[in-house]
């Protein structure tokens, strides 16, 4: 097993600068983190390299996105093309996300489990991905958001049935649908569940020991869905005081997705009517988070629409220092925070003897120039520099 010293650099922790260290990768894992020159004479190192003029970033941490879908077509019109073609088209998503600086992501959705089979190829080392944790299919009301893609359900039997179902097919966490959608088209305040229908489907996933996402849009189902006990709303586009309040109050994560049309010169004017209410609404979306103290962590939504490419992180961190967040609280929701959200605290998240060593290496300090993510120096995947 490679034993690489990374010799001098500069550590960057959630909030601030730390001061020149050393870092030993042992295999996959940080086996030593400490001052420069001080690690013990025990550890036997096979590689050095010079990082003393760089910064050390742990790998970000993309909280809401869809590797089933490339995020240049419709959703609804990818899933009427070949599986197979879907299939072998989530290598190069993956690809691209990893090489923006993305070593884990929570995929929310995919289409006929194309993400848990995603994820086992990466974990069995037959392709290059970040570390996944997969929702399987998202759980909609019959004809609820995007159900072309979803398992439907109707009532706290079948809602019980179908988060059983995602979990015996490999999920990792349960999403569901509790309002509508723009990519669907729908009234994004008709909040789509009852609250005995989500607190059966929060049960039966935390008995399993695993998280649950609720898409939500509107208000009224932020307020539903938290007090039904879900782990984290996703979008919380139309955040009031009192939905915030209520997401306080029941320990709920908020998943920014504040969505990546900024990067594009033309887009079609269907799309910017069904989607400029909800973006419009972003800022003052941070400001209640930040005044409630509701932790947030951000995602790309990559492939959740056809202005949606993946590989997008950085570019999405730098609108939302624009819309309000400090680049102190964007790298904290881009690393530690969705550590939390996702469990995986004990092995990422922050660069820490033990946890798996996903580290990116910048010219510059983020902190004080978030746009330098566009141009990393170089990525560690699981001890592996790409």
């Amino acid at each position: 097993m490679k034993t690489i010293l990374l010799h001098g650099g500069t550590l960057i922790l959630p909030d601030r600068v730390k001061e020149v260290a050393d870092i030993i990768i042992k295999g996959k894992i940080i086996e030593w983190v400490g001052k420069k020159n001080k690690f013990p004479a025990s550890i036997k190192i096979d590689e050095e390299i010079d990082v003393s003029d760089k910064y050390l970033l742990p790998g970000l941490i993309d909280s809401h996105t869809h590797l089933s879908f490339n995020g240049k077509e419709d959703m609804l019109v990818l899933c009427k093309q070949e599986y197979e073609t879907l299939l072998f088209e989530t290598v190069r998503s993956a690809a691209k996300t990893l090489k923006s600086g993305v070593t884990t992501i929570r995929d929310v959705g995919g289409f006929n489990y194309s993400d848990v089979y995603l994820k086992k190829a990466i974990n069995e080392g037959l392709i290059e991905g970040p570390d996944m944790l997969v929702a399987g299919k998202a759980i909609s009301i019959t004809g609820g958001h995007l159900f072309p893609l979803t398992y439907e359900a109707d009532g706290v039997k079948e809602m019980k049935k179908a988060t059983r179902l995602q979990i015996k097919n490999g999920a990792d966490l349960i999403k569901i649908m509790v309002t509508g959608g723009a990519v669907t088209g729908q009234n994004i305040e008709v909040v789509h569940f009852d609250l005995e229908e989500i607190k059966a489907v929060v049960k039966v996933a935390h008995e399993h020991k695993i998280k649950v996402g609720a898409h939500v849009h509107g208000s009224s189902g932020i307020k539903r869905a938290s007090r039904g006990g879900v782990d984290a709303i996703e979008h919380g586009s139309l955040l009031d005081d009192e939905s915030a309040k209520i997401m306080k109050d029941n320990g709920v994560f908020l998943v920014l997705t504040r969505g990546l049309e900024f990067m594009f010169e033309d887009i079609s004017e269907s799309w910017l009517k069904r989607i400029s209410p909800i973006r419009k609404k972003t800022a003052r979306v941070i400001e209640l988070a930040h005044k409630f103290d509701i932790p947030i962590a951000i995602g790309t939504d990559a492939g959740g629409n056809q202005f949606a490419p993946h590989g997008s992180m950085p570019r999405l961190m730098e609108q939302l220092c624009k819309e309000g967040m400090s680049t102190t609280q964007v790298i904290k929701s881009s690393t530690i925070i969705p550590a939390q959200l996702l469990g995986v605290e004990d092995s990422a998240g922050t660069i820490e003897s033990g946890k798996i060593a996903n580290i990116l290496v910048l010219k510059d300090n983020p902190l004080s120039d978030i746009s330098t993510l566009r141009n990393i120096v170089n990525i560690i995947n699981k001890g592996e520099i790409i």
